[in-house]
């Protein structure tokens, strides 16, 4: 019996090494763009280590080998093999708007798209917020994991068009599927991946930071709905489904049995009982924010082209009259003389998302504030390098955060294989992308340093 599958395998190994394989597309609703379709096609000849001719649309059914977005299809034999992943596509609005009541809908110029020919296509770098300000249109829709750039600040009336789905290859017999999973299995393309569907699912928390002011729901925040995005497109090995929560709650689902993890968790005393992963971000300490134009920025570079301390204190000394904004919980770091107190705006931790517009219109002259609640106060990321970043000797310690879970063999794997992931240095790249969206670029080298100097530190 042995000898018989051993035989039949060869057979099919000699057949799909040797054979001419037809493939068909088959995702429903989107449009895969003619670049992303020749790597796909490419992906699948590698792993079968066979030449793809494309089947002529509509013709699915004469073809060997489906690249699907459904679950199931009657006469095809689903494979483990995922080749890639449709990430959610998502409809920014100003408002909730009617999409069947005549809404003008453009997207941006993505690898998958929706299927429609009503909806417009705009330029990749188009202004998302102007756009729908002028009322250029009523909806553009954007992938998950590049909402962030449009709206950082979670204004954007959010509602998801399509569910993120994995494209997986399907086959015509379980021979051609049995062979092809093999060949799958012992080769090096990291973009495939085999999906273990007997998996318990993990829960990703993401904790909630806004408010949706139209349904009153808690709502993530953009930067934590693009990290799951990617883990999603680069971890389908893990059955991941995300929940937004409070961080009550989150802790508490921690203590449960079911495989669940929170996203930017930090390591405290108090939960040893918890798996950690390498560092998935880091918060940078404070530092002070002031716009180009005013003529601070030219006090404090000539005090350090001098070698001069950079401190309240000394600010204090060489610009008596600096007018600050910070939080209140930052307020014991501000040395000034008492006789300007007055002229300082001290801001409740709720109200930080106001504190960029006390500089726009000139009320302070610097800002002392964290830089991830600088980018999240800006209105439009672009204005992110209107301003420059000084590091003083009241600067706090960078922290780093972490993907924590609960102590289970589904979370064990899914901490192992980001792990993996984040020391692919194409990742890196795009999660380094991804969190110096709303950086000006000396705060983005520094964030890329001292983020990778935490992955090192984790790693020893």
């Amino acid at each position: 019996m042995v000898r018989t599958l051993l035989l039949a395998l060869l057979i099919v190994f000699s057949q799909v090494q040797a054979a001419t394989l037809t493939l068909a597309f088959d995702t429903p609703g989107i449009e895969i763009s003619t670049q992303e379709q020749l790597k796909l096609i490419q992906r699948v000849a590698e792993i079968s280590n066979a030449d793809i001719r494309i089947v002529t649309s509509g013709n699915s059914a004469e073809a060997d080998l489906l690249l699907t977005t459904r679950p199931s299809l009657n006469s095809w034999i689903f494979s483990q093999i995922v080749v890639s992943y449709v990430p959610s596509l998502i409809a920014l609005s100003l408002q909730d708007v009617d999409l069947l009541s005549g809404a003008k809908i453009a997207q941006l110029p993505r690898a998958y798209t929706l299927a429609d020919n009503d909806v417009d296509r705009i330029p990749v770098d188009s202004n998302v917020l102007s756009l729908l300000q002028a009322k250029r249109y009523d909806v553009i829709v954007e992938v998950s994991s590049g909402v962030f750039q449009h709206d950082i600040k979670s204004q954007l009336y959010r509602r998801s068009l399509y569910p993120g789905r994995y494209i997986r290859l399907a086959m015509k017999n379980n021979g051609l599927k049995d062979g092809i999973e093999q060949l799958a299995q012992s080769h090096a393309n990291t973009e495939v991946k085999l999906l273990d569907e007997s998996a318990r699912p993990v829960k990703i928390q993401l904790i909630a930071k806004s408010f949706n002011p139209d349904k009153y729901l808690l709502q993530e925040t953009t930067e934590d709905l693009g990290f799951f995005s990617l883990l999603q497109q680069q971890l389908p090995q893990s059955f991941l489904t995300s929940v937004v929560t409070s961080t009550a709650d989150a802790a508490a689902t921690l203590q449960q049995p079911l495989p669940a993890c929170i996203v930017n968790y930090r390591k405290r005393a108090d939960r040893d009982h918890l798996i950690f992963s390498l560092p998935t971000q880091v918060y940078l300490g404070p530092r002070l924010y002031v716009a180009k134009t005013n003529p601070l920025v030219g006090t404090l570079t000539a005090l350090l082209e001098a070698g001069a301390e950079l401190s309240f204190q000394n600010i204090g000394r060489h610009a008596p009259m600096t007018r600050l904004a910070t939080l209140e919980a930052l307020k014991q770091d501000v040395s000034v003389p008492n006789a300007i107190e007055q002229q300082h705006h001290f801001l409740p931790l709720l109200r930080f998302d106001s504190s960029v517009s006390l500089l726009q219109r000139n009320r302070v002259d610097g800002l002392w504030i964290y830089p991830v609640m600088f980018r999240f106060s800006l209105d439009d990321v672009a204005n992110a390098s209107d301003f420059s970043s000084f590091i003083l000797q009241e600067t706090a310690k960078t922290t780093p955060v972490y993907l924590a879970c609960n102590n289970t063999v589904e979370t064990h794997q899914l901490i192992e294989n980001l792990n993996q992931l984040l020391s692919d240095a194409r990742f890196l790249s795009k999660l380094l992308t991804h969190y110096s969206i709303g950086l000006n670029p000396a705060d983005a080298a520094d964030y890329s340093r001292q983020y990778r100097q935490a992955l090192k530190d984790a790693a020893q």
